[in-house]
């Protein structure tokens, strides 16, 4: 069996429990209507009150002092406020967010070295949760995002993509920018369909040397029709998990496509046809699934990159990421930061990453926000 308290063991010295009765279910409240000419009386509602969990146990002293430092530590633990008993039950280990309301000590004049306690918790919720594990989260990090390349100028048609046709715009990162976060088109589903819709997939690859895309892929997010509800034109972006390294000032490929789709035009972006503004690259096309490429040195899609960069934090969070009530953090950015699009979380014990990005609303000076946890069992 094991017990612990606000992560503290409650089976070890000094605290040495005789028994922890939780298995009791909490008492019912009832709500009675007497009947008017019969015996007896309705239940018209019902309702489970506050648990009850008793431990009893003995704490031992090697001296009169020792057992009297030992009491004032079990007193402190036993004081904390709606922390944590975790109690093993069925293999695994049952959760309750319990409180102490009252705990005594039954000292004889002639316990020198022990003494007798009972302490009751209450736990309001009425119940305990199983939890198979507690991950500990103790790394915070910020990061920006910030526009690398666009070009947004000279509107003249809709260039449809979907089933084998597929469409690419070259960029060329700027100086000193080594990875895109997120490549932007503006874009939208055609009208004319109301059915045929498939995933949207962007790839980032490098260039050929003649603005076409070459290689294996460095990175690809996919994004379901549910994405693409509307048939006006609005920003698309393509957010990858992780930023794709790339080297500065050089030339790289983002293709779009939909090999799923219906039709060759499921979904459509802006596209300029003959000013040629953007230096950096130019407009594509493959009519078989990416096997061949076309590029027109005049044609540029509408499009954004970004690239992230972090932002300084020092310091750690550390909380349980299954207590109950849940967590909640409160960030204050700090003098400095700006245009903060999201926040990660990192299980230093094996790596694995939760982010959380706030979309298209920054973060910036003295800004505040909460971010509410809750365990998922």
């Amino acid at each position: 069996m094991t017990a612990t308290f606000d992560s503290v063991n409650i089976l070890a010295d000094p605290y040495v429990p005789r028994f922890i009765k939780h298995e009791s279910s909490p008492e019912r409240d009832l709500s009675l209507m007497e009947l008017a000419r019969e015996d007896g009386s309705v239940i018209i509602a019902e309702k489970f009150g506050v648990k009850h969990i008793t431990l009893q146990g003995v704490i031992y002293g090697s001296t009169q002092a020792d057992l009297e430092t030992k009491i004032d530590a079990f007193k402190e633990l036993f004081s904390r406020d709606a922390k944590n008993l975790d109690i093993g039950w069925a293999s695994g280990t049952r959760r309750y967010v319990a409180t102490c309301v009252k705990h005594s000590f039954d000292r004889d004049s002639f316990h020198v070295s022990i003494c007798p306690w009972t302490a009751d918790f209450i736990v309001p919720e009425g119940i305990g949760k199983d939890t198979t594990e507690v991950n500990i989260i103790d790394a915070l990090d910020f990061y920006n995002i910030t526009k690398d390349q666009e070009y947004a100028s000279g509107y003249d048609t809709d260039s449809g993509f979907g089933a084998e046709t597929f469409r690419c715009q070259s960029f060329t990162t700027g100086a000193g920018i080594t990875n895109i976060k997120e490549f932007v088109f503006y874009m939208r589903r055609r009208s004319a369909y109301s059915v045929g819709w498939a995933n949207v997939i962007c790839n980032i690859y490098a260039a050929d040397g003649g603005h076409k895309p070459t290689g294996a892929s460095l990175g690809q997010i996919t994004l379901s029709p549910a994405d693409f509800t509307e048939t006006s034109y609005n920003w698309k972006g393509f957010v990858f998990s992780a930023p794709i390294t790339l080297v500065a000032a050089t030339e790289y490929v983002a293709v779009v496509s939909s090999p799923d789709a219906v039709n060759t035009d499921q979904y459509q972006i802006a596209l300029d046809l003959g000013e040629g503004a953007y230096a950096g690259g130019q407009y594509g096309y493959s009519l078989d699934s990416g096997a061949n490429w076309t590029s027109t040195a005049t044609y540029d899609f509408y499009f954004r990159t970004y690239y992230q960069t972090a932002l300084p934090y020092t310091g750690a969070v550390t909380f349980e990421g299954s207590i109950e009530p849940k967590p909640v953090i409160l960030i204050s950015v700090t003098s400095g930061w700006t245009n903060a699009r999201g926040v990660s979380f990192e299980n230093t014990d094996n790596g694995e990453k939760l982010v959380i990005n706030t979309g298209g609303t920054s973060v910036g000076n003295n800004d505040k926000f909460e971010i509410d946890c809750e365990n998922k069992q």
